[in-house]
């Protein structure tokens, strides 16, 4: 492994901080109320795209005096994956991280009442050497997942029977399905646990139809009742796409993409619900030119069980490929 005795300031690890009971003094692990206990789960790895195995993780419990009680302890797997457990909730720990002999302290990370944290995955994940599956339909995602060096295993989305006969996918990281799949008559129920595991999937531009299938509670789409319009109504044309996302917009390093809608009869969606990140938007018109939606989400994200499901309205084979290595990279690593 490259620089394994890199200065661990040079290693990240993002935390993110969760809600729960109310937040107390640092690291305190008495509670004036009995909030069970929890756990706090993430991945570390370094800027060069490297994940840390054997990384030293913990957080100490501390009384009311800032005495340590106990310390809680644990080591990265060979996917950098840690879990710290048995830690009483209603806390905000401090959680540190060491290898050889540098440490390192992540953001403090809040647990609530009996709550399993799950931290976001670090940018720096890499997923080169990533297995996916591709449902290919009118697009070619191929060329690009090859340029980040991630396996593919290539299904012919048109066929029903091929597309019902690839799920459960089995061991794959990331499932991308592309517009003009066969979506109707397939029993996604395998996939949807697949998802609700742990999996990701993303789904360009027709294929987003099936976020819906997978949670009907998140994205409103054109079409649907108590919307104008009808569904896959988006014109083909050129959206300045703005980069809502600032992690998104680093790793491009500018605020805005140009999308280019090549084939008209896209799902539009007017507006997200509950926990969706809202990655790409625009001002898009739909009809044959007749009506528009100033600011439709045109790249989003949310979580399914412990998985994600990711929606792009466009087809990425049409798009600038510097753009979209960026973004699938980003995505992939989320």
């Amino acid at each position: 492994m490259r620089a394994m005795r890199r200065a661990w300031h040079d290693i990240l690890v993002t935390a993110i901080a969760a809600s729960g009971c109310g937040g107390r003094s640092l690291e305190v692990s008495s509670s004036p109320v009995d909030c069970g206990t929890g756990s706090i789960s993430g991945r570390a790895c370094d800027p060069s795209w490297e994940l840390r195995s054997d990384a030293e993780v913990y957080t100490n419990l501390l009384d009311a005096d800032g005495q340590i009680l106990e310390t809680r302890r644990a080591y990265s797997d060979k996917d950098g994956r840690w879990t710290l457990d048995d830690l009483p909730g209603c806390v905000l720990y401090s959680v540190y991280v060491a290898y050889g002999a540098d440490l390192d302290k992540i953001k403090n990370v809040h647990v609530g009442r009996s709550e399993d944290v799950v931290l976001d995955r670090p940018d720096c994940e890499d997923p080169a050497g990533w297995d996916t599956l591709v449902l290919q339909g009118n697009g070619d995602v191929v060329p690009l997942l090859e340029d980040l060096h991630v396996s593919n295993r290539v299904v012919d989305g048109k066929d029903p029977v091929a597309v019902a006969s690839a799920f459960p996918p089995g061991d794959v990281d990331a499932v991308f399905i592309e517009g003009g799949t066969a979506l109707d008559g397939i029993d996604w129920a395998p996939f949807v646990t697949w998802v609700e595991a742990g999996g990701q999937v993303l789904l360009s531009d027709q294929a987003c139809d099936l976020a819906e299938a997978l949670n009907p509670d998140v994205l409103l789409f054109l079409g649907e009742p108590d919307t104008e319009g009808e569904g896959d109504a988006g014109d083909a044309q050129g959206v300045d796409a703005a980069l809502s996302d600032a992690s998104l917009a680093s790793r491009l390093g500018k605020n805005y993409v140009l999308l280019t809608y090549d084939l008209a009869g896209w799902p539009v969606i007017q507006s997200v619900h509950g926990a969706v990140s809202v990655h790409l938007t625009g001002e898009v018109s739909w009809g044959d030119g007749s009506d528009a939606v100033p600011s439709s989400p045109l790249l989003v994200s949310f979580t399914l069980g412990q998985g994600r499901v990711v929606c792009s309205t466009y087809r990425p084979v049409a798009q600038d490929p510097h753009d979209m290595l960026g973004i699938l990279t980003l995505l992939l690593s989320e």
